[in-house]
């Protein structure tokens, strides 16, 4: 079959995608991606055929905020991603994709797509041509209202087509491919009548005995993973997110992300290890507790290894998974103070309280390691690869 796979820029959103796109490729499906031009060459590196489609933004989403959108901007950071996805995934991104899109489209004509939750020329094109578009969730399936006002900006593509506009942007006309594990789903979902789940981390964990460089002078001691991811990677509140951790009897793993020098953090400690980009997966399995963003790749990375979490949501689907974290007991949420989001606005002491009751009350890592096996058993990307082929071969 030929599969078209659209998606915004952004890691977070193309890295669930891939297991599925491998094992389209290992069952002799011909495969284009494509993405905004940024992320083509890594795409390639992973051995797909990309194609340059839409705009990726210039600065990093948190930078952007406060200038483009002072009065969402100004709400309390719970209140704002329900207003800014429509902003930032709506027509601006939509417009210039869906040219691009149609072009490609035109010239490779695919059995069906498959698209980033976030990414929205896509159904509008998948209907011009009359195939399958199917939705590929990023993490937690987002609330209704955050994806109708996304569907509402981008109607007028759809008039523009001689289409009706689509209820969410046509977002669960087809099929919604779930990685959320079920037991963390927090609401009913008449709007998405045709569901099926798939793991989007590997079956087997790496062996416990072998321990990446990074923590040679961990010890005895708890190793604590501590990361904002690469979008939400301010320096400053990654500081306080590692001086609430490094005052416990700890070993700290500290990632900065892209664009982040290590040594913004300050002087080398005893008790902490800084580094640009670690692989998640040879770290957490070795892990005592995560302490981040609540960003889908890392909440989701870390349950899947059975580690119990403390959440700093700060914006985008975060404050979601921050939620069922605290509903599940795999973890805690400390979220920060209204206003923007810097420096002083998350507690050190929060902080460092909820990660020294998540390493000492067993139920947390009792409770991780429930949605570890239920993640575990969850289809493959494999299982979910051959069920499109049923579907739609």
């Amino acid at each position: 079959m030929r599969v078209l796979f659209s998606s915004t820029a952004l890691w977070g959103h193309i890295d669930p995608m891939l297991p599925l796109a491998r094992a389209l490729v290992a069952l002799g499906d011909e495969l284009v991606w494509a993405a905004p031009a940024p992320a083509c060459g890594r795409l390639e590196r992973e051995g797909f055929t990309p194609r340059p489609a839409g705009i990726a933004p210039d600065e990093s989403l948190m930078s952007t905020v406060p200038r483009r959108f002072p009065r969402i901007a100004a709400l309390a950071p719970r209140e704002r991603p329900d207003h800014l996805f429509g902003k930032v995934f709506g027509w601006e991104r939509a417009q210039p994709m869906l040219d691009d899109l149609l072009v490609v489209m035109d010239r490779w004509r695919p059995d069906f797509l498959v698209r980033d939750a976030a990414e929205f020329a896509s159904p509008i094109a998948a209907a011009v041509h009359d195939v399958p578009c199917v939705t590929h969730a990023l993490g937690a399936l987002l609330p209704a209202t955050r994806v109708a006002s996304a569907a509402e900006d981008v109607a007028p593509l759809w008039v523009e087509k001689c289409l009706e506009p689509r209820p969410y942007g046509g977002s669960y006309d087809h099929l919604y491919l779930d990685i959320y594990p079920p037991s963390l789903q927090p609401q009913a979902r008449p709007h998405v009548p045709a569901t099926e789940w798939l793991r989007t981390t590997p079956a087997r964990h790496p062996p416990a005995g072998a321990r990446p460089d990074a923590l040679a002078r961990a010890g005895r001691r708890p190793v604590v993973y501590v990361t904002l991811g690469t979008v939400f990677n301010d320096v400053n509140v990654l500081r306080r997110l590692v001086d609430g951790a490094r005052e416990l009897d700890v070993f700290v793993v500290v990632t900065t992300g892209p664009g982040t020098d290590p040594l913004a953090l300050g002087p080398r400690l005893d008790n902490v290890a800084v580094f640009d980009f670690l692989p998640q997966r040879e770290l957490l399995p070795h892990c005592a507790a995560v302490v981040s963003h609540a960003g889908s790749g890392t909440f989701l990375g870390a349950l899947a290894e059975g580690v119990p979490q403390v959440c700093v949501p700060l914006g985008a689907d975060q404050f979601l998974n921050a939620d069922a974290c605290v509903r599940a007991g795999v973890g805690l949420a400390v979220e920060p103070c209204a206003g923007k989001v810097s420096v002083g606005k998350v507690s050190v002491g929060k902080v460092s309280v909820g990660l020294e009751r998540v390493l000492g009350d067993g139920t947390f890592a009792a409770a991780a390691a429930r949605v570890r096996d239920e993640i575990a058993a969850m289809p493959s990307s494999m299982d979910a690869a051959e069920r499109l082929h049923q579907r739609y071969g």
